[in-house]
């Protein structure tokens, strides 16, 4: 994003998402969520804090789009020079944090296999980041995706936002790990990269306080689905599983972060510019480190369970205060890597 152009507020978003998403991990990957289904009298509370990270995704995806729509030539957008250039750095940045994890584990573990080592070198096709594969999958349509964006008019615009709604209604009846779901996961980055470029090209819609107060509707209306399907579908669906209020597919859940956008788009900052600058561009680096194999069964797998046996209060401080370590943690090895980046000149 253009530095004259950049919007603060969106940037704080970015490091609001990733805050978010650590937090989410914490529930999945940490085993709290796991635990907490084996403990009924505090399982309702936690599933509905669970909920209030679940947009965190979908906010990261939609400022791709805001930030990278440009009405362009889609040609000459496909040759420009500097667009490769910024995704292979994008690349060596993957690679790089991804064999320096890996050699720790190897470290911690005594050993580690060829397959790990293929994984991190080739991170696309062999899937090391799920995240990163959809957003290579984005990256190369990108120009002909904002041409399309550039040329829609209102009623194009409004049957493709209900296409959109419709697929993230089917693809929360996909088994988690399935096949359809994986795919399902690339194709609505690419929906959300869509809906962050029209969201820039018509601008915001809604005051501050407007969007605020529809953020808690929605996020109302979320967690009251689902204590409904705990209580009620879970008792009479064969093998219901809870998701189509919480799950990152949600429609609700897609309007929070819609709003979300709308809501920071417009704030104003004065103060803490440079901090926020640099901690907005080191947001990917946070995701790449915490979600690397060695960090997560070092620091994050099954890690949490433990807070499920907390007060209720402190269960909500716990998460966030552990969030809050890991996402330090990351940062600081992410900001060594991009001084070592600059220092040999790949920045």
């Amino acid at each position: 994003m253009d530095n004259k152009k950049r919007n603060l507020g969106i940037d704080l978003l970015k490091i609001a998402a990733m805050f978010l998403i650590v937090c989410e991990h914490i529930f999945s990957h940490g085993g709290l969520l796991a635990q907490a289904a084996e403990n009924n009298s505090k399982y309702l509370y936690i599933s509905s804090l669970y909920i209030l990270f679940r947009p965190a995704v979908n906010c990261y995806a939609l400022i791709t789009g805001w930030g990278s729509y440009k009405d362009e030539n889609c040609i000459q957008r496909l040759k420009d020079p500097k667009r490769y250039r910024n995704y292979f750095l994008y690349w060596v940045q993957v690679v790089f944090i991804g064999l320096l994890f890996t050699g720790i584990l190897a470290v911690t573990k005594g050993t580690v296999s060829k397959n790990t080592i293929i994984q991190y070198l080739l991170p696309v096709t062999h899937k090391a980041y799920w995240y990163f594969t959809a957003y290579t999958v984005t990256f190369l349509i990108a120009p002909i995706l904002n041409t399309i964006i550039a040329r829609m008019d209102k009623k194009l615009e409004i049957s493709a936002i209900i296409v959109v709604v419709l697929f993230g209604v089917i693809a929360t009846s996909f088994k988690d790990g399935s096949l359809p779901a994986k795919a399902s996961r690339v194709v609505w980055i690419v929906f959300l990269y869509c809906i962050g470029a029209l969201i820039k090209k018509h601008g915001t819609c809604f005051s501050a306080p407007k969007a605020s107060g529809l953020i808690c509707l929605a996020y109302l209306v979320s967690i009251m689905g689902t204590a409904y399907a705990d209580g009620y579908l879970r008792a009479v669906v064969p093998n219901y599983e809870n998701s189509w209020f919480s799950d990152f597919f949600s429609p609700v859940i897609l309007v929070i972060s819609v709003l979300a956008i709308n809501l920071f788009a417009g704030l104003k900052i004065a103060r803490g510019q440079k901090a926020i600058k640099t901690l907005s561009t080191a947001t990917f680096g946070i995701y790449l480190v915490h979600e690397h194999k060695a960090f997560r069964q070092l620091f994050i797998d099954d890690h949490f369970r433990w807070i499920c046996d907390l007060h209720w209060i402190w269960i909500f401080l716990a998460v966030v205060g552990s969030a809050a370590v890991i996402f330090c943690v990351s940062f600081a090895v992410e900001y060594g890597r991009a001084r070592l980046f600059k220092m040999i000149g790949l920045k």
